[in-house]
């Protein structure tokens, strides 16, 4: 079923702004005028209409009805749209919107100025012009949000990648032709030989090189599709990721820091709220005092994840709420996840988490086995490997932990999950199916 939602071009302004229709279908966005303008102060982003009566800095809002009764006529047009698109049995999707709204609001498109643009042919043009836009919107389950500045600057890395590839390759440019195999093969050879990357971070890049191209797609800025290709895939390979077992969450929660170290102790607790709840960092050091729901049945964190959007109830654990209820449920300001990774090895030192695990990785085509001790390798991520993993271990269900990770498949959760082949044996053997205590066996065996 198709969604239509109306944003403003720019909220900041002082000025009038043109409202745009959006129209959500199949995955796929519709950006759509309206032919309407309204300063932003006299919109209501909650009703996403215009304020159609009242009194503000002593003057009569006015002449708003009309604005808004052209609103409802595009969420009629696109109902409309929509059941005669069903009824031909003809797909739901945007072009088909897009040729409907056309034929409807015809007075708009005539009076729609046609900006003349520059065209683009340069990938590397494109990629500067997106990043310096005061601000990039991106679209989570359909709903618009301005990306952070660890987003923004993941594409001035990979732009400085290209731009570093260029001079390598002696070109004067890349234009968005340009992106094929041949190149794709190019590109990861430089970034190993040249940038010393491991075959995962070169898969991370490739991924979002994939996220401009198609943003360069949508904005019909580019035609060429080769980089579709399944051939031009993000390469990756299975490292070994750690967790930390219980015991050991113990040994850090039972650390003592003297009055110098409150950076360390704050990480500390930051932490191990990650490591009993399974979320993301960006979600576990933003938990406000509003989403700790306390009921009959114990205290529960409600929150909308930051990545996803999704809305999770998780149930606090001991542990969890002896923190929280030191903070008095108002948790230390965030920190740079940088900084907490700096902080995270010293205090896994400190817990004297120093087993040694053999991480084997490829850099330049040679696979390499290091071994670490065990503190070192601990990250802000490890967190919620660990909760999940101990979830997981502990007997809850993989489609109850996955409504708080977020993985889609089972498959896909459980290549998530840190245990052995010994570990995964050990645990079923627990199952009363394995251990022969279930009370639906009958079997008998023969003398």
């Amino acid at each position: 079923m198709a969604t239509v939602k109306f944003y403003l071009r720019d909220e900041k302004t002082e000025k009038e702004t043109p409202i745009t229709c959006y129209v959500f279908s199949n995955n796929e966005k519709l950006k759509y005028p309206t032919g309407e303008k309204i300063k932003p102060e006299y919109w209501n982003k909650t009703t996403q209409r215009v304020i159609e009566e009242g009194l503000k800095d002593k003057v009569i809002i006015k002449n708003n009805k009309s604005v808004n009764l052209q609103l409802n006529r595009f969420v009629d047009a696109v109902a409309t749209i929509e059941a005669n698109l069903r009824n031909g049995k003809q797909s739901l999707s945007i072009d088909n919107f897009k040729n409907g709204l056309d034929l409807e609001f015809k007075e708009i498109q005539k009076t729609q100025p046609q900006p003349e643009q520059k065209k683009i042919n340069s990938l590397i043009e494109w990629i500067e012009n997106y990043i310096n836009k005061d601000k990039i919107t991106i679209y989570v389950n359909n709903n618009p949000r301005l990306i952070n500045k660890r987003t923004k600057g993941k594409y001035q890395t990979l732009l400085n990648f290209l731009k570093d590839f260029i001079e390598f390759k002696r070109k004067k440019t890349l234009k968005f032709e340009d992106i094929d195999l041949e190149f794709y093969q190019d590109f990861i050879y430089f970034l190993q030989s040249e940038k010393n990357h491991s075959t995962n971070t070169i898969g991370k890049y490739i991924t979002t090189l994939k996220v401009m191209l198609n943003k360069a797609t949508e904005e019909e800025i580019n035609t060429s599709f080769k980089y579709k290709s399944k051939k031009f895939s993000s390469p990756k390979e299975e490292v070994d990721k750690i967790y930390l077992s219980q015991s050991e969450i113990d040994q850090i929660y039972n650390l003592k820091f003297t009055s110098t170290q409150t950076g360390l102790e704050r990480a500390r607790d930051l932490f191990l709220i990650g490591c009993n709840t399974a979320l993301r960092f960006s979600d576990f050091t933003n938990i406000q005092p509003e989403n700790i729901i306390i009921n009959d049945t114990g205290k529960y964190l409600k929150m909308k994840t930051y990545k996803t959007g999704q809305k999770v109830e998780i149930p606090l654990n001991p542990m969890a709420v002896s923190i929280l209820e030191k903070y008095d449920y108002k948790l230390p300001k965030n920190i740079t996840n940088q900084k907490m990774n700096e902080h995270l090895k010293e205090i896994g030192e400190m817990a004297n988490i120093k087993n040694i695990i053999p991480i084997t990785r490829t850099r330049k085509g040679i696979e390499t086995t290091i071994n670490f001790k065990k503190y070192e390798l601990i990250t802000t991520h490890t967190a919620r490997r660990t909760g999940a993993t101990n979830m997981f271990k502990n007997g809850i269900a993989s489609i109850n932990i996955m409504k708080i990770t977020g993985h889609k498949t089972e498959s896909a959760f459980l290549g998530y999950i840190c245990i052995d082949d010994e570990e995964n044996a050990r645990i079923m053997m627990q199952n009363p199916f394995f251990s022969g205590t279930s009370e639906t066996s009958t079997l008998s065996i023969a003398n």
